[in-house]
């Protein structure tokens, strides 16, 4: 991260002589060149803001948007042959960066099964964690992007007129501070419920140590055409990732998945209940039952989703919504969270 210059604040006074007086970003006195008089500065001190510039040119991003349409088998199988690029140009996106430590603990209750018997036993856990967190200041539910990478990226003071030369600039239409808050208390719920404790008695979770700044950042947006649809994809002005995008989905695929979760649930069920019973069942069969009972729903609910959503694919590691979980990552999850209690 580069080191950055501060700015000159004008359009002040001095109370003794009304003379012009210009202060230096962030100082605390200033002395009035007409009279000499020594002046406190007070006010806000303001959120540093900050541009990351474009580094890709439009060969290199259309070239990350092409290899990504011929990645997996869930999009279009002619999308790489019959879409056509509509408009592509730079954009800066407002984006909030948040860096802050969270700090605190919750008391609560896990019931675990002893002797065929629930039981409940308290549980302290402590959290102190460090996060760096960007969110959009601007609304962004038309691109599909929640957040930006700035990982190695060189900051430079904002020059609003140099970043207009250079593409489209989207101006922030909330506060850092009300972006950063809401990012804090989503970071606290998040951390909060990852903690599996069945009955929370008492919580307390707060952030330290907040920096706040506001940061412009690079995407090449395309538009383009696929059979009378238009389709969005961003891709990172910065290092020629594609960050997020839409495609129409592969009909083949996501009949096969719907086939596949059926009939691989099916499978997992009917092979579990043969075996019990004509196995010998003891005391934990149970246990093998809930697990294949959550691995056969993990099947059926991921064939459905993808036979259901897969007509739009949206993918991306800056999405604004979660990717769908793969059905063994479903039951992995369920089985830890299991094994957890």
């Amino acid at each position: 991260m580069s080191e950055t210059k501060s700015q000159t604040l004008t359009g002040l006074s001095c109370p003794i002589c009304g003379g012009e007086v210009q202060a230096a970003e962030g100082a605390p006195h200033v002395a009035c060149r007409h009279c000499g008089t020594t002046l406190a500065v007070r006010g806000e001190r303001g959120v540093p803001r900050y541009m990351v510039l474009d580094t890709v040119d439009r060969v290199a991003a259309e070239r990350a948007l092409r290899s990504w349409w011929t990645s997996g088998f869930n999009k279009h199988g002619t999308l790489v042959t019959e879409a056509k690029i509509e408009e592509a140009f730079v954009a800066f996106f407002p984006f909030v960066r948040v860096r802050f430590d969270l700090l605190g603990a919750l008391f609560g209750i896990v019931k675990q099964t002893r002797n065929k018997r629930t039981v409940e036993v308290p549980r302290e856990i402590t959290i102190e964690r460090s996060f760096d967190l960007t969110a959009p200041a601007a609304e962004t539910a038309e691109f599909g992007v929640g957040h930006c990478d700035l990982s190695s990226d060189t900051l430079w003071p904002l020059d609003e007129a140099r970043l207009s030369e250079r593409g489209m600039v989207f101006r922030p239409q909330h506060t850092p501070d009300e972006v950063a808050a809401r990012t804090v208390r989503a970071t606290i719920e998040t951390v909060a419920s990852q903690t599996r404790l069945d009955r929370v008695v008492f919580k307390s979770l707060e952030s330290a140590r907040r920096r706040v700044s506001l940061i412009q950042y690079p995407f090449w947006v395309f538009r383009y055409s696929f059979r009378g649809r238009l389709y969005q994809a961003l891709v990172d002005g910065q290092d020629g990732r594609l960050w997020v995008g839409k495609a129409p989905g592969n009909d083949a695929y996501r009949a096969s998945c719907l086939i596949g979760g059926i009939a691989g649930a099916a499978f997992l069920s009917t092979t579990t209940l043969q075996a019990l019973a004509y196995g010998n069942a003891d005391d934990d069969s149970w246990v093998f039952l809930v697990l294949a009972g959550a691995a056969a729903l993990a099947l059926l609910g991921w064939g459905f989703r993808v036979f259901r959503r897969g007509g739009l694919v949206e993918e991306g590691q800056g999405r604004l919504s979660a990717p769908t979980s793969a059905p063994w990552q479903i039951f992995s999850d369920l089985k830890r969270r299991m094994e957890l209690k």
